[in-house]
């Protein structure tokens, strides 16, 4: 395969570390200066309002600043692969171990040839997001929340880097069906991504979760039981109910729902078994009970393949324009193309993040809604919600900006209020969030 040589002209690349730099300085000014007060608007009662300490609220405002800073510093980090140096830096190396191997290609990179790639991006991305990976680790640690031990970092990084390659099939595919069909190979590729994508999400909790940690099963006890009556009375007879041994990571209290199918479970943490009262671990499986039968999971599994194909017919829509205004058509079909489609990956991400972050927090509220229906836990789903700010310091009430750009969940304060307010009868199958 001919590789193509990247030219001088970095212009693209100033004016994105440009664009990001005065978008820092914006999101900075408004995570730090910019608040709703969700207060003026609910009505909780002074006794279930959590009371955080001066050392919280220091807390969660460096934590936004870190987040903040690792999302812009890894946007630059992966755009700076395009630039001339790196880019023809990882395209030689390429070239030279698939000389020496003998697997390279006429008219497309050869698979190897694109795992090489991946691999050689992904520990540069790694190396350039060591210094936030760093500071992240230590201010958890500073204020007792992270468990991380080095080797466990270390670990999951190489683990991280290695799982990069599991893409490169797909990159190779579609390498090979432009070549062939030049308008409609971007179908071709999402049509093969959406069972490629729903199998991952099958075999997750079942074959990756457990590469980064440990499980077993709910050993018998009465809250077990209490559980099991739950999960009856919400139609689910075998439901699997795993425990994670998160407290090698960190100290925080979580659970989840997690795969589809036969691999579909509810996930709770050692954290949570050790420092929740029964009553409030019975009202976050409650939760969790409401995204297992509302299949929540799916759903979040076929709106990702939906955005899987916007994104490849905008990707297609740009590269066509590429080739027909640029001197540089030909070096589209090389291994450079591959940084740039992380790069619009990055980007169209961030973009879409909103839309993400409001599907996802309507999937809350209904899960919300389910659990509290279901239990009728009103005052320990509140608790459990004032232990999430003053135990883990969660923010109970965020900058708009950022609970609209990136807020999975509603915030704190929020679902505090829809608990102490929630009355409708059991087993209700109307929503209104």
């Amino acid at each position: 395969m001919t590789l193509q040589s990247p030219q001088s002209d970095n212009r693209p690349f100033r004016r994105f570390v440009l664009f990001m730099l005065v978008l820092a300085l914006l999101v900075v000014m408004t995570a730090y200066g910019w608040h709703q007060h969700t207060l003026q608007s609910l009505h909780i009662a002074s006794e279930f309002l959590p009371h955080l300490p001066p050392r919280a609220i220091k807390y969660q405002r460096e934590s936004r600043f870190i987040q903040l800073g690792d999302i812009l510093w890894n946007l630059v980090g992966i755009s700076s692969i395009l630039t001339p140096f790196i880019l023809k830096s990882f395209i030689s190396i390429t070239n030279r171990l698939s000389t020496i191997m003998r697997v390279r290609s006429v008219q497309s990179p050869a698979l190897l040839e694109v795992v090489v790639m991946l691999l050689l991006i992904a520990m540069y991305l790694w190396i350039w997001s060591l210094p936030f990976s760093i500071l992240t680790l230590l201010h958890e640690r500073r204020y007792h929340f992270s468990t991380t031990s080095v080797s466990t970092f270390l670990r999951d990084a190489a683990l991280g880097i290695t799982s990069s390659t599991l893409v490169a099939p797909v990159f190779w595919a579609g390498f090979r069906l432009r070549t062939k069909f030049a308008n409609n190979w971007w179908r071709i590729v999402w049509v093969g991504c959406i069972p490629l994508f729903l199998c991952v999400t099958v075999l997750q909790p079942v074959i990756i979760a457990p590469l980064f940690n440990g499980y077993h099963y709910l050993s018998k006890s009465p809250l077990k039981d209490r559980i099991v009556s739950l999960c009856r009375l919400s139609g689910i007879k075998n439901s699997d109910v795993m425990v994670e041994d998160t407290s090698r990571r960190t100290l925080r209290v979580n659970a989840y729902v997690t795969g589809i199918g036969p691999s579909a479970r509810i996930v709770i943490t050692d954290n949570a078994l050790r420092l929740l009262p029964d009553d409030q671990l019975l009202a976050m499986i409650g939760h969790e009970l409401g995204h297992y039968v509302h299949q929540d999971v799916l759903a979040s599994g076929i709106i990702g393949c939906l955005g899987i194909g916007g994104y490849l017919w905008m990707l297609n829509f740009g590269l066509q324009r590429k080739q027909n205004c640029s001197e540089e058509a030909e070096s589209l079909q090389n291994l450079g193309l591959i940084p740039a489609v992380q790069v619009s990956i990055a980007v169209f991400l961030l973009i879409q993040s909103p839309v993400d972050s409001c599907i996802s927090r309507w999937h809350e509220w209904r899960a919300d809604d389910y659990g509290l229906e279901t239990t009728r836990l009103y005052v320990p789903t509140a608790k459990l919600m004032i232990g999430f700010a003053e135990r883990d310091y969660i923010d109970p009430d965020p900058p708009p900006i950022l609970q609209f750009w990136f807020g999975t969940h509603p915030t704190v304060l929020e679902r505090i209020d829809h608990a102490l307010s929630f009355d409708r009868p059991l087993q209700t199958k109307k929503y209104n969030r």
